[in-house]
């Protein structure tokens, strides 16, 4: 496992254990895929994924449904949030129509 993979890990282990259960496992399991692509992309901690990351993760998925690409767009959002990071600004501008 990655030091970014890790380290997501150790920031959602929380977040996992309150509020609606399943969504939540959902979600951790989200932002653990962008965590590990971004480790992927060379990417050693969270303060080094930003908007460069973010672009390239939603285009190596262009055939995800809009639900996927929403509820992915949903979780990378609440990793900046549990990060305390402000999400990059390209974050909102992500299409769901798949074009």
């Amino acid at each position: 496992m990655s030091a970014v993979v890790r380290e997501v890990a150790q920031m959602t282990m929380h977040y996992a254990r309150r509020g609606g259960k399943k969504n939540r496992r959902v979600q951790r399991s989200r932002m653990l895929a962008f965590a590990a692509f971004c480790a992927q992309q060379g990417c050693r901690g969270m303060g080094q994924i930003g908007k460069r990351h973010v672009e390239a993760f939603f285009a190596a998925h262009p055939a995800w449904s809009t639900g996927t690409r929403y509820g992915y767009r949903l979780a990378i959002q609440e990793l900046f949030d549990i990060a305390d990071r402000p999400p990059p600004a390209v974050l909102s501008a992500i299409r769901y129509d798949n074009h």
